[in-house]
């Protein structure tokens, strides 16, 4: 049977499905008013799978509906036996075998790809195109993942196309091409693809909450209705004429579920950057007001200004930041923003230097070992190296007469050979007060040799507000920047956090 090509509109969006053999290939190409926004020789289509390793990827096309102003194509999915692995790990770290035959008959689910137009105006723009989303449904098999396999390409290509996504392994605007090595996920944009700590950055966190392009055809963005579970990758390879967006919606074992709706919008006003820039902002403001109103988080002041300074060992609370604060006051600067203030690896190897001094380690085990650094906390209390909470509450307060105030930072993660990780009472599983991948006894980390991410729906949750709250409370401190959203494991991802 030859591929059949059926031409939908909804609302000013057409998209040509491509249907062969009676299956659902992909959503096509997708065109707002003319314009192509994707190249449709890439396809456009999910992938699912169970926690128990059944994978879907084929799709028996049904038909189509409507409900009201949605347009419904009804598909069912059929899994693919002969699929050797699944998403879970054994004690070693590696994948384990599906417990089924490869050639087990196929199990089916039915999924729906729900479509509705849309159309808004955006700074002083009109915006059009539409909103999708997956709805799934199986009486007995829980869905464990749904990736949305995407492409977009203003114009149909990558010929006049430059992405804007900021995010702190890349410029934030960078023009595409089918030359182009491009990853979210690497830290050069060349052929390294060097992946750190991970390739999948949550959105909200370290990618942000929408997509956005612009070119010679016009401006693209796309946004989701709310905040949710979704981690990201977008990439494109010399040779590819497309950009790769790859949206991973994580599930709670559930048997019905209905993906978070992303919105295309597309406006054939062509732009320059610095309208670019100011579109940019204007959806980020968007973005960013409806995720505090869905989590209750209250409107943020403006911007202040801080001074850094960061030592990095040797850190003394008396005497490491005076010339900083000293500057901060003079341009009458908001904050000094210092190094991290709690026991860690560099305060470790400080206070065993200073007990033992270099002619005594010489020709000793002590000479052997690592101490780690300053990312290495060991408790989450004031270092004593430094000065202890003493020795910063009087920086605080000669800051606070100068009229700067002094911030630190933290990370919810912690030194795995800190003794704190063996107190069972802090944590709960297999792993204790650390978050654990699907195996129980691997860290959900992107930095396995040195910061494990503490269990947030454990009491360890307690303990680390407790001791950050009374570190401000009782010094004076203003605060800490929350670092490394890369490292909150997201098996036990809490949403909300009480600080």
């Amino acid at each position: 049977m030859a591929t059949k090509t059926n031409n939908i509109l909804v609302g000013d969006t057409r998209l040509s499905l491509r249907v062969d053999a009676g299956n659902l290939e992909s959503l096509g190409g997708v065109e707002v008013k003319g314009t192509p926004l994707r190249n449709p020789l890439n396809r456009f289509l999910p992938w699912f799978d169970t926690y128990e390793g059944e994978i879907f990827r084929r799709f028996v096309f049904k038909g189509i509906d409507t409900r009201g102003d949605e347009t419904v194509l009804l598909t069912r999915a059929i899994s693919d036996p002969d699929v050797m692995f699944r998403e879970r790990r054994d004690n070693s770290g590696d994948l384990i075998f599906k417990d089924s035959s490869w050639d087990a008959s196929p199990v089916e689910a039915d999924l729906r790809i729900v479509l509705k137009p849309v159309e808004t105006r955006l700074d002083g723009r009109t915006f059009s195109g539409f909103k999708y989303w997956f709805e799934y449904e199986s009486p007995d098999l829980p869905i464990h993942r749904l990736l949305d396999r995407q492409t977009w390409e203003l114009g149909g290509n990558l010929d006049d196309v430059t992405l804007c996504v900021r995010n702190w392994t890349h410029a934030p605007a960078i023009r595409l091409s089918a030359a182009t090595h491009f990853s979210t996920g690497a830290l050069k944009t060349d052929t390294s693809g060097v992946a750190f700590p991970g390739n999948l950055w949550g959105r909200w966190s370290l990618l942000p909450a929408f997509d956005f392009q612009y070119g010679g055809a016009g401006a693209l963005v796309g946004w989701f209705d709310r905040v949710s579970l979704i981690r990201t990758l977008m990439e494109s390879s010399p040779g590819e004429n497309w950009l790769r967006c790859l949206d991973f919606h994580y599930f709670e074992q559930a048997t019905r579920v209905r993906t978070n709706p992303k919105t295309m919008l597309f406006c054939p006003n062509r732009i320059d950057e610095v309208d670019a820039l100011n579109l940019w902002t204007r959806v980020y403001d968007q973005e960013k007001k409806k995720a505090c109103q869905q989590l209750g988080i209250a409107e943020e002041p403006p911007p202040q200004i801080s001074f850094d300074n960061n030592v990095w060992g040797g850190i003394r609370f008396d005497s490491s930041y005076e010339s900083t604060v000293e500057v901060a006051a003079e341009f009458s600067a908001d904050y000094v923003f210092i190094d991290s203030v709690f026991e860690n690896g560099e305060t470790y190897r400080d206070t065993l230097h200073t007990l033992v001094p270099e002619s005594v380690r010489k020709g000793t085990v002590l000479d052997k070992i690592t101490h780690g650094h300053m990312c290495l906390t060991l408790d989450f209390e004031v270092s004593q190296t430094a000065g202890g909470e003493e020795g910063l509450q009087r920086l605080c307060e000669r800051a606070g007469a100068k009229g700067v105030r002094v911030m630190s930072w933290l990370a919810t993660h912690i030194w795995p050979r800190a003794i704190m990780t063996k107190d069972q009472q802090l944590g709960h599983g297999t792993f204790g007060l650390i978050a654990a991948k699907e195996s129980g006894q691997h860290p959900d980390t992107g930095y396995a040799g040195d910061c494990w991410p503490l269990n947030l729906n454990a009491p360890v949750k307690d303990l680390l507000r407790d001791r950050v709250l009374g570190i401000c409370q009782r010094t004076g401190l203003a605060g800490f920047l929350w670092d490394s959203f890369s490292n909150l494991g997201w098996w036990q991802v809490i949403v909300n956090p009480v600080f």
